[in-house]
This record gives structure tokens, sequence and C-alpha cells, in this order.
């Protein structure tokens, strides 16, 4: 375990440290010279590389494909080193500091994360066997997209690029996939921690820059950049408190009614500090519902980053984080960079708008969720960079309108053209916009939810609100923008709804019910679009934008959803949201930083009111932190087992015998090659197990999940009934027929199968081919060639 963790670790750091002469020349505008983004960016290039090598056949996906792109980056960044030396090595000399600062909290935060998973290891609940799968069977690919492991003879139809990154980590390392799997959640938890910390120490800097010494900019930047990472990572929602009210024995039944969220109907027969119910941490992530009868009528999920580590999913909306990041310090270095908006630099405009586009289009294919805040933000961060050189006002809003909505296109040609052999081989089962009537989210979910961040955002907003009433900073402002933003989607919404027969008292409740969140959002966009101070203060006016792009994330779901499967707003809530919490995180340290400093010039009264939520504030925030320690605690089962970071180490204790089978498949079979075992039930990590830990393809696995990635079940037909048949033959020449007709080279036999298909399962096998007898009966067939 110990030496895969330093193995692991001296891998990023190498990886890392190659990009950081490449780092330093994109983001040479930022104070930390994107030092903080270099492992991020390090690990989407050799992403990006393999995945183009295998999609298009330029080289095999192998361990040494993998080094020498590793390699090749190395080279790149040493010969970026040459030209740039000089420069460098007086970076580091004088900001030796911010740099050892900003390794302590990736090596910190992957430390944290990895103990725990070392508590806490098994690959056994929700998605976690889906993850592994994926992971899996992007190991083995040798071409791209990877087989999907759970039905044999397709592809994956899923957004894969995360699994693709940490498969490359996992093929240099050479270290088994069960430990990889906890190295590489640990891995994102830091990638995410040090993206968080440079970009709020960047931006904190840069607000403070005309202001105050070098020494007090450091300074401020280091704390904003630790507390955003307290925000992004090691706090909860606001449940946690209640949670303690009810854990203590507080007797408030009326209220525990009115709160109605599921599992916290009754109160707790005895007190303690910490809930005893079974995965109470859980009800965390699902809030948001309203409850009629007993029965949910909007089931929602509210995950947030302590959540998804505690789980443990390496699922795509927790990979894509620190590339969402990274892709926020790129527009961080746009909305600095007066040039890119002038017609004589086209050269530089051309390089940052592909850049980005590949940053954008990576980001995307690592979380398809993600393009909804990235297409937005960067469109508001071109906008009000045309909108400083076209001169602000109503006038020539137009003219920017247009110009925006081109390099919109541009940014979003260029990523599909860049990512096109995904989008060719992807199935989507969205199936179209869904308009939100009834129920939607009640103020006092919100207030859980969003309620530690609502209270720097809505003072924000008012300072906001006074500068715009007191004209403070404007310049002839256009509020076309901020008004089609903020009142755009309402619009829509209502148009539909009368259209499908809503009365007009229901489209007035609705109005009235977004209306505090649009009325914030609105402010949001007129300070961060057309007025600050400064017109070209670019960080101020990112902070302003991306509070308002966080805020237009959570509103939207209250009119509008994206058809799936559930046909529910579910998952757009919680992949909406998960973005808006990120965004918050990072701005938040920007807020509090630039609203204390106005305070401190303002009247006593606005004073007195500011330092009164900045208690409050501080309050919840002291409240959020008890819900990590609880939820650690309660599902480590207080650190009393052995640590291992094998994450089938429960397979490997109580079934041996699959395990060895698992090790075998690992080391001698081929790449290519099918498996047969018992279909799956979804959730149930016993079943399909042998599949989702190899990554080899069986026939059919788990069969609703099957269904959500493609939408249809027709891929699935008959495929139940054939893998029963082979099980249950009695003839074993058409058994020898039907496995060489599906091109099967092993058949798994063991508890999983003898459970679903009867004690005599595989009464032929022995007869037809060859096994492998493994511990307590378990056994490998292989298929003879015919």
């Amino acid at each position: 375990m110990f030496l895969d963790t330093v193995y692991w670790l001296v891998v990023l750091q190498a990886l890392g440290l190659s990009a950081v002469p490449v780092s330093f020349r994109l983001f040479h505008r930022l104070p930390d010279k994107g030092y903080a983004f270099s492992k991020s960016l390090s690990l989407m290039v050799i992403g990006y590389v393999t995945w183009i090598g295998g999609s298009f056949g330029i080289f095999p996906t192998t361990r040494m494909t993998g080094m020498l792109i590793v390699l090749g980056l190395g080279l790149i960044g040493a010969a970026t080193f040459l030209v740039d030396k000089t420069r460098l090595v007086l970076y580091f000399k004088t900001r030796w500091r911010s740099v050892a600062l900003t390794e302590t909290v990736f090596v910190g935060s992957f430390l944290f994360w990895l103990l725990y998973r070392a508590f806490d290891p098994l690959i056994v609940s929700t998605e976690a066997p889906m993850d592994f799968a994926f992971l899996n069977a992007s190991l083995i690919a040798e071409s791209f997209p990877p087989r999907d492991p759970w039905l044999a003879g397709y592809s994956v139809s899923y957004y894969y690029f995360g699994y693709l990154i940490i498969s490359v980590v996992t093929e240099i390392t050479g270290i088994i996939p069960p430990v990889a799997y906890n190295l590489g959640l640990a891995s994102f938890a830091g990638l995410t921690s040090v993206s968080v910390f440079g970009l709020c120490l960047n931006l904190t800097s840069l607000i403070g820059k005309r202001r105050l010494s070098r020494q007090r900019r450091n300074t401020n930047g280091y704390l904003a950049g630790l507390f955003g990472v307290m925000l992004a990572l090691c706090i909860s929602n606001l449940l946690g408190i209640i949670e303690f009210m009810r854990a203590i024995g507080i007797k408030a039944q009326g209220f525990f009614d009115w709160l109605q969220i599921k599992g916290m109907e009754m109160p707790i027969a005895e007190s303690s500090l910490i809930p005893t119910d079974h995965w109470w941490w859980w009800r965390s992530s699902r809030v948001i519902d309203t409850i009629k009868d007993g029965q949910s009528l909007d089931y929602t999920i509210t995950e947030f980053p302590f959540f998804s580590y505690l789980l443990g999913d390496m699922h795509p909306h927790l990979m894509a984080v620190p590339f969402l990041v990274l892709t926020l310090g790129t527009l961080c270095v746009v909305a600095m960079q007066d040039g890119v908006f002038k017609r004589k630099s086209w050269r530089y405009d051309l390089s940052v708008l592909v850049f980005l586009s590949w940053l954008i289009g990576g980001t995307i294919f690592v979380n398809t969720w993600e393009a909804a805040g990235l297409f937005l933000l960067c469109s508001l961060v071109y906008y009000r960079g045309l909108s400083i050189h076209e001169g602000f006002g109503t006038s020539s809003a137009p003219v920017s309108l247009a110009k925006m909505a081109l390099a919109l296109c541009a940014v979003a040609i260029v990523a599909i053209l860049l990512y096109i052999p995904f989008y060719l081989d992807f199935d989507s089962q969205a199936s179209g916009i869904g308009f939100v009537i009834d129920p939607v989210t009640r103020y006092m979910h919100w207030a859980i939810v969003w309620g530690i961040f609502f209270i720097p955002i809505g003072f924000m907003c008012w300072i906001g609100f006074v500068m715009i009433m007191r004209r403070q900073g404007l310049r002839q402002p256009s509020f076309v923008m901020p008004v089609v933003l903020a009142l755009g989607p309402f619009a829509v919404w209502a148009m539909s709804a009368f259209m499908v027969g809503e009365s007009f008292n229901t489209v007035l409740d609705r109005f009235f019910h977004n209306l505090p969140l649009v009325f914030c959002m609105l402010i949001a966009f007129v300070m961060g679009l057309t007025s600050t101070e400064q017109s070209r203060d670019g960080a101020r006016n990112l902070v302003w934008i991306v509070c308002g792009v966080a805020l237009f994330l959570i509103v939207t779901p209250e009119m509008f959803y994206l058809k799936d499967s559930f046909d529910t707003r579910m998952n757009t809530i919680f992949k909406l949201y998960y973005q808006a919490w990120i965004l918050l995180a990072i701005a938040t340290p920007c807020i509090l930083y630039y609203a204390y400093d106005w305070a401190l010039v303002q009247s006593r009264k606005f004073r007195r009111v500011g330092f009164a939520l900045f208690g409050v504030f501080g309050v919840l925030l002291i409240g959020s932190l008890y819900y990590p320690v609880g939820s650690i605690l309660t599902k480590s089962e207080n650190f009393a087992n052995n640590p291992t970071l094998n994450g089938l180490n429960h397979v490997k204790r109580d079934y041996p015998g699959e395990y060895q089978a698992i090790v075998w498949l690992w080391g001698n079979a081929e790449k290519d090659s099918r498996i047969l075992e018992a279909i799956g039930s979804d959730y149930d990590a016993a079943t399909s197990r042998v599949s989702a830990a190899t990554g080899i393809p069986t026939l059919l696995g788990w069969q609703g999940h099957e269904i959500q990635w493609r939408g249809t079940s027709n891929p699935l037909a008959g495929r139940a009934e054939l893998v029963e048949a082979m099980y249950t033959a009695r003839e074993g020449s058409e058994l020898l027929d039907a496995l060489s007709l599906h091109e099967i080279d092993y058949v798994i036999l063991g508890h999983q199968e003898r459970m679903k298909y009867g004690e005599e399962a595989g009464a032929l096998f022995d007869e037809v081919m060859t096994s492998y007898r493994f511990s307590e009966g378990f056994a490998l067939y292989v298929v003879p060639e015919s």
C-alpha cells in the first residue's frame, strides 16, 4: 500500500512538473503563473493524446505508449523551460512559498482522502461498480471508445474521458485496478483542492493588486485559497445541523413533519452525538423533495463534493471538477487580457480560442453536463471584453451580442471538432427539454442546500444594488444582456406554460417564487458585464459573472429539466447544483474579501449590517463542519477496520475463488476476450463483478444501466434468455455452438451463477471445456477454439 502510494504520487508529480513551463506561458498573467493548474493540464494532455491515438489507430494503447507520451510531454516541458529559463528560475526563487503551499495543499488533500479510503475502500455501493467497470474497460481498450463491459459487442455509450485519464496513470504505474481506483479518487480530491486553491489565490491577489503591497496580496491570496478549498471539499450543506439537533434528542416533531425529508419523520429513540440510524449521512444528498401521503413527488439529488468523496463513486461529475476550474483559470486570463478583443492580435485570439475550446471540449467529454455552465461562462467573459472595446451602453449592446455569438459558435465548433470521434459514437438518453410545472423547490430546502452561500451572495448583491443606485463606477450600462439572462428563461417557460393551458396565477406564482434568486442574478450580471469601479478590473468582474452563472444554474431547474429515462428533474438538479457548488466555493472567498474591504469605508450602519451577516455566516460555517466529522466516523466504522487500498478486499476475504479468477484474468486474458457470467442486478455489487473487475465484456450486465445509457432496451433483447439457456444447457454441441457464435472465451461458474440459475447450472461445462479450479468451487472455463 505504501509503495503503491509513493509510486503513484511520483508519477503525478512528474507529470505536473513537466507541464509547469507550459503553464507558465499559458497563465503568465496570473500571480501564480498557473502552477496550481499544471497537474490537471498534464493529465488532460496525456489523456487526449492517448485517446486520439487509440481513436484513429495511430498507435497501440499500451504501457509503453503511455510512457512515451509522458516522455514527450517532459521533452516539451524541458524545451519550454530552456526558452523561459531566466523567468522560471526567478519565479521559483521569489515565489517558493507559494509553490510549497500549493504542493502542500495537493499532497495534504490527496493523503487525507487516501487515508479515509484505506479504512473504507470497498467498491460495493451505488455507482462504484459501474465506475470500476468503465475504468477497467478503458484500461484494456485497444481502441476507443472502449468496449462496454456489460454489453458484449457494443462500445461504451457514456462520457468516459475521466476513466481513460486514470487508466493511463494506472497503465504507467502498473498498479492493480482495485488499488488504482482508490488512488484515482484521492487524486481527484488533490487536483480539485489545488486547482481551487490556485484560482482563489489568483483572483483575490488580482482584486487587491492596485491597493495592496505584494506581501499583503500574497497573504490574502493564500488565505482565500485555503478557504476556497474548505468550502469546496470540507463542508456540507446545512442538513448536518438538523441531523445534530435530532441526534441529541431535541423533540420537534412538528418541525420534522414540516421539513419533509425522508428518514427524519420520527425522532431518534436514544440521543447521541452522532446519529445512529442506518446511512443517516445519505439524507444530505436527497434534501429537495415534496412528499404527499408518504410518496415522493419531486425526488432529487443534492450531492456536494464532500459527500461524493465520502460515498466513493468515481463518477464523471466528480472527475470533471479540476478541469472545470482549469477552464475558469483560462477564462480569468482572457478577462485580464485586453488584446484578445483587438483585431490586430488575431493570431493570439486564435490560439486562445483553440486552447479554450480544447479545454471546454475535454471537460465536457469528462462530464457532458458541464456544457451548460462552461459555455455560459465563456460567452459572458467574451461579451464583457467586447463591451469594453465597443463601449458600454445600450446602443453598442447588439454589436457586442452579435460578436459574442460568433465567438461562442467558434468555440463550440472547435470543441466538437477536436473531440469528434466521441460525438460520432455517443448515444445519449436525453430526449429533449421538459417543463417544470409542479412541484418546485421549497424555500426551506433551498436554505438547507445553499444557505451557507446565500449569505455572502446576498450581501454582495446588496453592495452591487447600492452601487447601481448610487451610479458608482457605471459607464452607460446596458441592461440588455443581464435582463436577457435573468428573465429570458422565465419568459420562455411562461409562454410554454400558457401554451399547455396553465393559468395566469400559476405563472405569477412561479415568477414570485423565483424572484429572489432572479433579482440577485440580475445584479450580479449587471455588475459583472457592465460595471465595476474600473472597467478593466477583469478579476472582479469574473467573480460577479461566476456568481451570476451559479445562480442561473440553481434557478433553471425550477423551470426546465433535461428529459431522460427518469423523466424528472432529478438529474438536472444533481448536475447543475454540483457545478454551482464549485462556482460558489470559488467566488465566496473573493466575495468576503471584497465585501469586508468595501464595508470598512462605509457608514457605521452599513458596517454593522455587514459584520452581523459575517457573524451568521461564521456560525453556519462551523455548523456545516459537523456532518463531515460525523459521517466519516460513521462510514469508516470509527476507523476500526484494517487499512487497505484494495477495493476488492471483501471479495478476496469472502469469495477467495472469485478473486483468484479475477487475478488470473488480469494476467492471462487477451484484451479482446469475452466472458459469460450471471446477469447482474442493478446496484448489487456482487453481480456482474468479474466483468466489472476486469473490463472484459459479458453478454449482459446491469440491465437498467444499459437502458439508461442508451435510451432504449433494443440491444438487450433476448440476451437474458440466451445467458440462462447457456447455463442450463443439456446438449454439449448446442452449448459450444452458442458460445462460439457469441465469441465467448471464458465462462464463469460460481456462487452467483448457482444462485441465479440453480445448483445444476453448468452441468455440461466439464464435458465440453477445460477449467481452472479456484477456492470454494469457483471455476473458470476456457472455451475451446472452433
